[in-house]
């Protein structure tokens, strides 16, 4: 199923994007280590790898949201800990053998896709028309997007 990364996955915000793009590559990494059939242990990395890697973004988010007054941050943050909560659930799931590898992609895309056309629009939204600027909100653009650095 991999998460081919389109235009419809935006959020309009360079930093969240940027994230999401990581989590795109992460997922491809899995699903194609479960296609070509690695080692469990390879597939478990791979595993824990996104989920440490969605700890990340999700505490990035948070950070995030605090520093533009984002007046949902509590529902956000509920959202991310009931997604977190399943995510590792799954892995679980995956590492006993109750769900297949291949499963657990399908499932982990799904969560990731659906939280971030979901709730991650919504803040983006709100950051567009925030008047509270993201601290450093131009080095991701620099960095990351246009893959130039500053002068």
């Amino acid at each position: 199923m991999f998460i081919i990364w389109s235009q419809k996955f935006e959020v309009g915000n360079d930093l969240i994007d940027t994230q999401h793009r990581m989590l795109a590559v992460l997922c491809m990494k899995l699903e194609l280590a479960v296609q070509s059939e690695q080692a469990p242990n390879i597939i478990r990395r791979s595993l824990q790898e996104i989920s440490k890697f969605v700890e990340f973004h999700f505490f990035s988010e948070e950070a995030l949201m605090v520093e533009v007054r984002y007046p949902d941050l509590a529902h956000h943050r509920r959202a991310h800990g009931l997604l977190l909560a399943e995510l590792k659930s799954t892995i679980v799931h995956a590492k006993t053998q109750e769900l297949t590898p291949a499963m657990a992609v399908v499932l982990i895309e799904k969560l990731l896709i659906k939280h971030m056309s979901e709730e991650d629009a919504k803040l983006a939204h709100h950051i567009a028309r925030s008047l509270n600027r993201p601290i450093g909100e131009e080095l991701y653009a620099q960095y990351f997007v246009h893959g130039r650095t500053p002068a």
